[in-house]
């Protein structure tokens, strides 16, 4: 429905929250009919950062003069409360700031020398937010003591107040701590030499951004995709997209039992490197949070020819999710043609660009023609 709307031969397209929040087309007006929704409790109008997202989706700059948002008039609404919806604040930016490998590997292969990783992180927004909320606590601090002139002097000598601004410069330190723990890692996985180069294992990660790139490009190095046809390797690269837990019940196929076990194997050698390498991590809880398997019947057999209402129940996930974790798989494979590509590996480049447009096709075709 997408792309004849986005060709104009659809006027109006009645949408879900989930599809009106990711719109991203020449959008003049949009109707509210309802602006309750089901968060699983109750129905509750939504939240102002919710209604920005969605009305924001009206006019687009260069094309449209102005953005039209019609709202349906709900007679149990009070005027506080849709003043609040409609001119509250929106959610707060908050750096979600992390040192990764591919990061890591970005600095260090495309600044040339021009400035270090601490520069990087000394100059992060994670950084600023990070001083700006401890100089708010100074500065009140300042003007408490302002207000309680006699005990200025004991508030300021008191050893736990000058340890609290010290740690200001703590962040800093952790982060070079754990920047030297992962470039331990790095070498140990020869992403870069013992002098800091980059080699073809670390450009090939520079390339992955989705799930974790130091077990992805070890998959492509040890060979785990060789042996696979391209249906099996969608399934597989479907296991590093990543989404909600599930309780569902595991049941491998033989087709992809030998390289899920493979891949189990990479994902705990990994681990126990890092955790040598001085990082904090559990060797279970990364296994498991790393591979996710509950997606993977969908993405072998969807293709296949398999029907949408026969591959929802290969899953409990919500069948509203399948498409947009499907969209995700697409662009990883797409990652992985593109570090292909880096390696100089055609053979694999044509791999995952067959598995893509595969996964393109078999989706499209059995949802519009079933």
């Amino acid at each position: 429905m997408e792309l004849p709307f986005h060709e104009g031969l659809v006027k109006a397209l009645l949408a879900i929250k989930i599809f009106a929040m990711g719109l991203s087309m020449p959008i003049k007006t949009i109707v509210f009919t309802s602006i309750r929704k089901w968060d699983g409790d109750s129905h509750r109008i939504i939240r102002s950062s919710e209604y920005i997202q969605m009305s924001g989706r009206a006019g687009r700059c260069g094309k449209d003069e102005r953005g039209i948002c019609i709202i349906r008039n709900d007679e149990q609404m009070e005027m506080n409360t849709l003043k609040d919806m409609v001119l509250g604040k929106p959610t707060p930016l908050i750096s979600t700031f992390r040192l990764s490998y591919c990061s890591i590997l970005n600095m260090m292969y495309r600044a040339d020398g021009q400035f270090t990783a601490e520069h990087v992180i000394r100059n992060s927004f994670y950084q600023f937010q990070y001083e700006k909320e401890e100089l708010v606590e100074y500065h009140k601090l300042i003007l408490d003591i302002a207000q309680l002139e006699k005990k200025m002097m004991s508030e300021i000598i008191r050893p736990e107040r000058v340890l609290y601004f010290l740690l200001l410069s703590g962040l800093l330190q952790k982060f070079c701590n754990e920047l030297k723990s992962r470039l331990r890692v790095l070498k140990k996985l020869g992403h870069i030499d013992a002098d800091g180069v980059v080699q073809l294992k670390g450009w090939t990660t520079c390339l992955i951004d989705t799930g974790d790139e130091l077990l992805i490009t070890e998959q492509m190095f040890n060979g785990t995709f060789n042996d696979l046809d391209h249906h099996q390797v969608a399934a597989l690269a479907s296991c590093f997209i990543p989404g909600e837990k599930s309780n569902e019940q595991i049941h491998l196929r033989t087709e992809l039992g030998k390289p899920l076990l493979q891949l189990q194997e990479s994902t705990r050698r990994i681990a126990e490197i890092q955790r040598e390498c001085k990082l904090e991590v559990n060797v279970e809880e990364y296994v498991e949070s790393t591979v996710i398997i509950f997606f993977k019947d969908v993405i072998y057999c969807w293709p296949k020819g398999a029907t949408f209402a026969e591959v929802i129940e290969m899953t409990d996930r919500f069948e509203g999710s399948i498409m947009p974790l499907s969209r995700r798989l697409d662009e990883f494979l797409n990652q992985l043609r593109a570090a292909a590509g880096a390696m100089g590996d055609v053979y694999f480049e044509s791999k995952f660009a067959t598995s893509s447009e595969s996964l393109r096709k078999g989706m499209f075709a059995n949802l519009l023609y079933q």
